[in-house]
Formats: C-alpha cells, structure tokens, sequence
C-alpha cells in the first residue's frame, strides 16, 4: 500500500481520487478495524444457521508463538459455490489436544454458534488429533457423534511414498548425498569443479543439496 500514493496521480481530473492518501498505517487500521469486524459478523451469521466442517491447522512463527487457524468450508446456497473462510486465528498456550479442543470450544461459545453445526473436521495426521482415545476428534465425537473426520490428503501422501521410499536401495541415495558432501565443504574442489565444467562446456552450475522436506505435522 505504500504505492498507493502514486495511483491517484494517473487521475487527475477527479479531485475524490487525486485526494485519497492511504498508505500502510491507514490501510492496517482500515482491514482490521472495519473490514475485519464486517466479514467476520457476515461469517458467524452464517455458521449460526447452516452446519458445516472445521479445518483446523497450528501454525508457529519466528517468536516460537503457537497459533491456531480455524476455518470453515459453506456452499452458498445462491450461487452453489463452495468457499473456504478463516474463521478465527487463536493463540496457543499449549499445544495439547485438551488446550485446543478448549480453544475451539470457546471461540464457537463466544460467537454463539452451536457446537452441533459442526459436522466435519480435516487437520493434519497426529496422535494429539486423531488419537483413538486422547485427541480432538475423540473429544469431538463425544459431543458430535456422526462427525465426519478427514486427514490430510496430502500428508497421507507424503507418509505412503516415504514408506515405499524405505523398500527401495540406499546406494543412489548415499550417492548423492556424498558428492555434495564432496564438494560443498572444501575450497579447493568447488574451483576445481568449476573448471572441470569449463573444459568439459557445459553450463555452469552448482551441485545442490538433497533435502528431505515433508508435511508438518
């Protein structure tokens, strides 16, 4: 928004336009103290009359502050369109399936939505959510019987391939992990290496490292 400034400018011949300034500060306090509170009533009007699913997911950032993302999926009735909408963004204490299912309890208390409108639930695949006997889903069914629960498809995905991935030959594997390892920390192989492309006239280019990068849990 700190651009915004300069929009204005390519219409001079509207006074209205050529006299908004709205910049970061403006812009923030706009979203969050008008926009925010709208949409948000808009949502909870809806969620107090239709039922629908819980997405549920943690989310940590740099300050190691744990925070709780709820949102909800409704097919409007109008257009037939199904649509995704945060919620509420909760900060955590703790991150143990009675704090959560606390947390969830009470944003759906204060907004007056019954808990029975709730008639699915998808997160992530862990014991502290989908644990038979101690976890949201067993806490949830306790309240919901019928509740519809979804793991992730994704990281069900990624758990099948990495057990498949354990049957196959770690040679290929150790391969390359051994020639980055070759090259990554001496320098007197990398400008070797870089010559060798050189001679050889190829593209220049750098060995990259493998990394395993899977789904949070």
């Amino acid at each position: 928004m700190d651009h915004f400034s300069d929009l204005p400018k390519l219409c001079p011949d509207f006074k209205i336009a050529s006299e908004v300034k709205c910049k970061r500060t403006k812009t923030k306090s706009v979203v969050t103290n008008v926009m925010a509170p709208h949409f948000h009533s808009n949502l909870v009007h809806s969620l107090k009359k239709a039922p629908f699913p819980l997405i549920i997911n943690e989310t940590t950032n740099i300050s190691t502050k744990i925070e709780l993302a709820l949102v909800t999926r409704q097919c409007n009735k109008k257009t037939g369109k199904v649509s995704c909408s945060l919620y509420e963004l909760v900060e955590q204490t703790s991150g143990d399936a009675e704090a959560i299912f606390h947390s969830i309890c009470s944003v759906l208390e204060n907004d007056g939505i019954p808990f029975s409108n709730v008639v699915g639930f998808a997160a992530d695949t862990t014991n502290v959510l989908f644990g038979q006997h101690n976890s949201i889903v067993s806490r949830f069914k306790q309240k919901v019987s019928n509740l519809f629960t979804l793991h992730c498809i994704c990281r069900c995905a990624h758990l099948c391939a990495s057990h498949a991935c354990e049957k196959l030959p770690r040679t290929p594997d150790d391969l390359i992990h051994n020639v980055y390892n070759y090259f990554a920390h001496s320098a007197k192989r990398q400008p070797e290496f870089q010559k060798f492309q050189y001679f050889a006239d190829v593209e220049p280019h750098k060995i990259l490292k493998r990394c395993q990068t899977r789904w949070l849990s």
